[in-house]
């Protein structure tokens, strides 16, 4: 019990007289050594760093969303790191710490476990809002993360950031991601092919859309919603004249995209009374 208060003590003082720094900060100022190795995998808690304070004084380390990790084999991905962490080291300790990380380059090879990474700090602002945002409205370990990263550093498609679980959150980062990238938020969310990280991800196929269409009918009608290709020809059908009362709706569908060629396509809802309804287009 002694020993506890002494070294609860001990540590108050520690905490009490250590200096707030950066990781940039410390390693800038050789207050620390850093070594940063690959766990294996591209998404999640992938990346392991051993800090060393080489300092005489203790320190508190601060980590924030937005630090990126270069590999030093430039066939691998950089990670983003989204953690937001303070770590107490006192003067010449150790502290081995795992890190949640994002890659940014979706065309590269995944690292291994004991990839050697670089700490270069943070060097894209857009990428550091990303990563303050997951961290923020807690979706750092979401599934949606790895996309919004992508959607990001290689412009990926936004309409693929979405979790059938968190629907307004979904939505709500969408609609963050097509801010700070300039992009419309698209009528759809798609499911892509899952593939490895590497060339093969520019040409993973598109497997379903969804969609949530709102529409008013002024009376009663029959609608039929289809879909035509680029040349105006008519190659599926999602309903055939449902009756509606008028009114407002809000009617949600799922199509999959995997059956047709890759090409230009149209959504078409029609009214037996009141012609087109609703129109969106595809490309993918």
């Amino acid at each position: 019990m002694r020993f506890s208060l002494i070294y609860l003590l001990f540590s108050s003082i520690i905490s009490l007289s250590a200096q707030t720094t950066t990781l940039q900060q410390a390693l800038e100022k050789g207050l620390i050594t850093l070594q940063a190795d690959g766990l294996g995998g591209y998404s999640g808690e992938c990346l392991q760093a051993v800090v060393t304070n080489i300092s005489k004084r203790p320190l508190r380390i601060a980590l924030s969303p937005g630090m990126v990790f270069q590999s030093q084999d430039t066939a691998l991905q950089d990670l983003l790191v989204v953690d937001n962490e303070e770590y107490l080291l006192a003067a010449n300790q150790k502290h081995v710490f795992k890190l949640t990380g994002y890659c940014c380059e979706m065309l590269r090879g995944g690292p291994g476990t004991g990839s050697v990474f670089q700490f270069v700090g943070q060097r894209n602002e857009k990428l550091t809002q990303v990563a303050t945002y997951l961290h923020r409205n807690y979706l750092d370990k979401s599934p949606m993360a790895q996309q919004a990263v992508w959607s990001v550093s290689d412009n990926a498609d936004l309409s693929a950031v979405w979790d059938r679980n968190q629907p307004e959150k979904s939505k709500k980062l969408i609609e963050f991601l097509a801010q700070l990238t300039g992009r419309q938020v698209p009528w759809y969310r798609a499911e892509y092919a899952k593939a490895a990280p590497g060339p093969q991800m520019a040409k993973r196929p598109m497997m379903l859309i969804e969609a949530d269409w709102e529409f008013t009918l002024p009376e009663n009608d029959s609608l039929t919603l289809a879909v035509f290709n680029g040349e105006n020809q008519q190659v599926d059908v999602l309903m055939t004249d449902k009756l509606y009362s008028s009114g407002i709706y809000t009617f949600t569908f799922s199509y999959k995209t995997n059956r047709l060629p890759k090409g230009v396509y149209w959504f078409r809802m029609r009214g037996k009374k009141s012609g087109l309804v609703k129109e969106r287009k595809l490309v993918f």
